[in-house]
């Protein structure tokens, strides 16, 4: 027993009630760093105001990284720089599909 009083704070949270929102990426993959460590993956489910890292795969024999695409601008809006292979993004109130692209040399 310690020799003084102790004060308990309990803190609750409710699961499963926050809005997330489909990131997929292709050609890369995307890092989550929740903690002290980095999860990699090609798609998931996140929350708003999360940022993500943006990784490209390395490009093929006789090609170079191009750029970061999407077929929908807002998806585009959420890259910060979309013209480098490694770079971050925002996931906002919306789905996310990005690919990353390559042109030959």
């Amino acid at each position: 027993m310690p020799s003084q009083d102790i004060a308990l704070q309990m803190e609750y949270r409710r699961e499963g009630f926050e809005t997330t929102y489909h990131v997929q990426v292709a050609n890369g993959r995307i890092g989550y760093t929740p903690y002290d460590y980095t999860i990699w993956d090609v798609e998931g489910e996140y929350t708003a105001n999360t940022v993500l890292q943006l990784e490209a795969d390395q490009a093929p024999v006789g090609w170079k990284f191009d750029k970061w695409a999407s077929d929908d601008a807002m998806s585009m809006s959420t890259v910060s720089q979309p013209l480098l292979p490694n770079t971050t993004m925002t996931v906002r109130t919306f789905d996310v599909y990005l690919t990353a692209t390559y042109i030959e040399i």
